[in-house]
């Protein structure tokens, strides 16, 4: 049983503190690039370019949030050959950053998001070889949170043996972070797309993702399109540039109350089969948990009137599971240590059933 705290009840009185455990944030947010170089056929134009980003993992360090993630960098390039051949360059560009949080420390959890904001493509052509050195620069903005737990001591219980009190009471509800996931989703089938006649398919430029409903429940329930161009050649040999979209569902199990939902294309890949333009990709996923925690504390305690005293009375109180030494001193209205002379086996807490005898002369 705690000591009068007066200075927090401010009436004489015993009070029962609890420790409520809990995170606070400290969000981040930078900028951070990812290079790649490599070697192919002697290009003549870039047709288009786009660029995505994801992240993989994220880990605290001191004064850092440690960002692992990928950069998906999708190329549709005009070859230099005789019969200037189109054709579509994916790479996958690794990349770890880490992402200044002042305050952070590696006992903290964290999450992280990344998005690719621009990619500068450079083309450098040996002719004798007949090759191409390809050189590429992805910005990507990272934001995240470093999530610290904190202990808060507050009065949760107060009680006089001698007088009543009123107690003012004041719900406050705090997160606690459970997880931060990434994962991957397959997706495919036939997809919306105006195939020209007699065509042959050549690549898919302009890949991308749209999102049309995220539900939070028992599941994360996605739905979302995927969207891009194909490009084809077309019976007059013509280079043609048909819209498609493919629409795409899944759900994703969680616990707790999930934030921050992201999905982004890792790779893509179609075919013309029959007339149809048929799609397949792998989506990366990306998001966070956390669950609440509610406790009560006393934001003011007044004094009422006096007990009755009572004497020559024989009370029993009959323990439930769990029960603490401040439960039986403030259901019997006895100093612990009473009690204790009183009934000598008693331990804490309590297990149920137990009967427990106070005696005021």
């Amino acid at each position: 049983v705690e000591e009068e705290e007066k200075a927090l009840v401010k009436i004489d009185a015993l009070t029962k503190k609890e420790t409520a455990t809990f995170d606070e944030v400290i969000f981040s947010s930078g900028k951070t690039e990812a290079e790649d170089e490599f070697e192919t056929k002697k290009i003549k134009k870039i047709l288009s370019s786009s660029v995505r980003a994801y992240v993989t993992g994220a880990q605290c360090g001191q004064g850092v949030i440690i960002v692992d993630g990928s950069v998906a960098v999708s190329l549709v390039v005009l070859f230099g050959g005789d019969y200037g051949e189109i054709e579509r360059i994916s790479r996958i560009i690794p990349f770890r950053y880490e992402l200044d949080c002042d305050g952070a420390d590696v006992s903290f959890s964290c999450y992280a998001h990344a998005v690719a904001n621009k990619i500068n493509v450079r083309v450098e052509v040996d002719e004798e070889r007949d090759k191409s050195s390809v050189s590429l620069v992805a910005e990507v903005s990272v934001t995240g949170g470093a999530y610290k737990t904190e202990n808060l001591e507050y009065v949760a219980d107060a009680y006089s043996p001698t007088f009543d009190i009123a107690i003012e009471r004041k719900k406050v509800t705090k997160q606690v972070f459970t997880g931060f996931y990434t994962g991957s989703e397959r997706v495919g089938g036939k997809a919306e797309c105006a195939v020209p006649e007699y065509s042959r398919f050549l690549a898919v430029s302009g890949e991308r993702v749209e999102l049309t409903d995220v539900s939070y429940g028992t599941e994360i329930k996605v739905e979302g399109i995927l969207r891009g161009d194909a490009l084809f050649w077309d019976g007059e040999n013509e280079l043609k540039a048909a819209p498609f979209a493919l629409p795409f569902a899944f759900d994703i199990p969680y616990d707790g109350a999930a934030h921050g939902f992201t999905v982004e294309i890792e790779d893509i890949s179609c075919r013309l089969r029959n007339g149809r333009l048929e799609v397949d990709g792998t989506l990366k996923t990306c998001y966070y948990t956390t669950d609440e925690i509610i406790f009560p504390i006393i934001i003011s305690a007044e004094a009422g009137e006096e007990k009755e005293e009572k004497s020559g009375v024989i009370c029993v109180y009959i323990g439930a599971d769990g029960d603490t030494e401040w439960d039986v001193v403030k259901a019997l209205g006895e100093d612990i240590e009473k009690l204790k002379e009183l009934n000598p086996s008693l331990t804490f807490p309590l297990v149920g059933g137990e009967k427990i005898i106070s005696y005021k002369k």
